[in-house]
């Protein structure tokens, strides 16, 4: 299957954790949140904005498609990408909460 994440990445995190990191960067940082899984809040985000249109289908058959692929080479568990619907289903409901909508707005 080619998983992107293996034992070698498993050591690496582990050490990680014991010994943390002696400068952040984004390219020593990268792989390493696991918790939401923001994999899963794009892959919503696309679905859910694309409604009505022409591109909703195929984004929600790519999309769909993801899940898997987010579990086994995105390195993410079950849990991660559970609580990545709960954090989109909280930013979208924030979003309609704080952000007008056009169709009562006035010009």
């Amino acid at each position: 299957m080619g998983l992107v994440t293996n034992a070698e990445f498993g050591a690496m995190l582990q050490q990680l954790a014991r010994d943390g990191l002696p400068v952040i960067a984004p390219g020593t940082i990268e792989g390493t949140i696991a918790f939401p899984s923001y994999h899963t809040v794009m892959a919503l985000l696309a679905v859910v904005y694309l409604r009505g249109t022409a591109l909703f289908v195929p984004a929600l058959a790519l999309n769909t498609a993801m899940v898997p692929a987010i579990l086994s080479h995105g390195g993410h568990h079950l849990l991660d990408l559970l609580a990545g619907v709960l954090a989109f289903l909280l930013a979208a409901w924030l979003a309609r909460r704080i952000v007008p909508d056009h169709a009562t707005m006035t010009p």
